[in-house]
């Protein structure tokens, strides 16, 4: 390879890795995290991500509205209250990132704290609400030890449940690296049987990739939040029973 080939490489090459990187940025600002200062203030711009975790919210609310369970639609960490708990603190970590906001500061952290307090009581308040008898099994100092515990796990739940979105800006970054990779084995000029395969085998990857992060998102960041198992068993129809 003579020095205008290894030049006309390392630009392809850097202009890759650049291209790479609006994407990835594009794709972690379509998650509805802001990322602040490390990504630039086009953070928030498209917050879709962010409304499917509220979408499974609403379908946890409108489930427990149907079964008349009111304690549970306002109380649950994915009932109103988890709800207004969700987005002030979605909405301090967009100011605390420079990114935008949508509500007051002074309003987001009433909101949050105020969410944060309800949710520790929830377990007491939701009977309540229902005009159900409600008493700690294990005395009033088990109860509330419980009860920090669980709502440690719904802050993280809320976390995590967010931030995984983050990974599709790393596929993004994968895949130009595949393509670096296919188009450095294709040589210069480019070996087109090379290319062609290549693409096919990172286009099956890639496929691959996303359908394992749809199902996984589906399943557990959404489902986590609306889905309650129970019913009735199947029983199948029998006609002999019937003219018995």
């Amino acid at each position: 390879m003579n020095a205008k080939d290894m030049r006309t490489t390392a630009a392809g090459r850097l202009g890759a890795e650049e291209s790479a990187r609006h994407q990835a940025a594009e794709e972690i600002a379509d998650t509805g995290i802001p990322a602040g200062e490390q990504i630039g203030p086009t953070a928030t711009k498209k917050p879709s991500k962010l409304l499917l975790v509220l979408a499974a919210m609403a379908l946890n609310m409108y489930t427990h509205a149907r079964h008349k369970e009111w304690g549970e639609f306002i109380f649950s960490p994915n009932g109103l209250v988890g709800v207004v708990t969700y987005l002030c603190g979605v909405d301090l970590a967009s100011a605390y990132m420079g990114a935008v906001t949508f509500m007051p500061q002074v309003v987001a952290i009433i909101g949050l704290v105020v969410g944060l307090v309800l949710l520790l009581f929830a377990e007491l308040l939701a009977p309540m609400v229902e005009g159900k008898p409600w008493q700690p099994a294990g005395g009033m100092g088990n109860y509330l030890m419980q009860s920090v515990f669980e709502l440690l796990e719904t802050v993280l739940s809320y976390l995590s449940n967010t931030i995984s979105f983050l990974r599709v800006g790393a596929f993004v970054i994968v895949h130009a690296s595949m393509m670096m990779v296919v188009f450095t084995l294709a040589g210069t000029p480019n070996n087109i049987v090379v290319v062609i395969l290549g693409n096919l085998v990172v286009i099956c990857l890639e496929a691959l990739l996303s359908a394992i992060q749809g199902i996984r998102l589906e399943f557990y960041e959404m489902f986590s939040r609306c889905y309650k198992g129970g019913g009735r068993k199947f029983v199948a129809f029998d006609l002999k029973k019937e003219k018995a």
